[in-house]
């Protein structure tokens, strides 16, 4: 398992958070293929340099990937899968940013079954699944309290030099994010072309109304 990351540690101290894309919860209970998810999911994060080893940098280390924990529980009928991984990484703007990101899913009741795809019968996962995408982005303004001039300066700087800083930032990092969950829902076949709000449930496209 890769080095444990525990949200509430990282989240320790006076860096300022910034309010960007709300959580996305997306519920859906129908046939999918469970391995192809989640490497799809986990390949994105590494292709978009969430994996990174301790120096910051990006890698494909199985070490340095936060998964913090995987749980695979067998009841017989009722299988159950639970998975949270924790990315922390420095902004690509440079050091005065970070950014954070939860992914939290859970899979019940999953089971194999057949299906006929192009003429030819295929199994496939069925489960209800559940995952919720958690972003946070920081202005790494806590190391400020250390240098008592900049403590002073903070004020100022804040709402004049970095007002503009901020924003691009806050664009930066909110179009990564849809970027992410559009892939997340092009997956399940769900529409993409309208920002959801907070912990919004979707459903399969074939009980979607329009």
């Amino acid at each position: 398992m890769a080095r444990i990351y525990k949200r509430p540690d990282l989240l320790k101290g006076d860096d300022d958070k910034i309010d960007v894309v709300p959580t996305l919860r997306l519920v859906y209970r129908d046939t999918f293929n469970l391995k192809y998810f989640y490497l799809l999911l986990h390949e994105w994060f590494i292709d978009n340099d969430f994996a990174v080893d301790g120096d910051g940098y990006p890698t494909r280390s199985d070490e340095d990937f936060p998964e913090t924990v995987f749980i695979h529980r067998n009841f017989g009928s009722d299988v159950q899968i639970w998975w949270r991984w924790r990315f922390e990484r420095p902004s690509p703007t440079g050091p005065l940013f970070r950014w954070c990101v939860d992914v939290d899913v859970q899979i019940l009741g999953l089971k194999q079954v057949e299906t006929v795809v192009n003429g030819q019968k295929m199994k496939v996962d069925s489960a209800e699944f559940e995952i919720f995408i958690t972003p946070s982005l920081f202005m790494t303004t806590g190391r400020w309290k250390k240098n008592p001039i900049l403590a002073q300066l903070k004020p100022m700087l804040y709402e004049t030099v970095y007002r503009k800083m901020r924003n691009k930032e806050k664009d930066l990092f909110e179009n990564k994010m849809w970027q992410l969950q559009e892939s997340v829902k092009t997956y399940f076949k769900l529409g993409t072309y309208l920002p959801e709000r907070q912990n919004q449930e979707f459903h399969p496209k074939s009980d979607m109304t329009t």
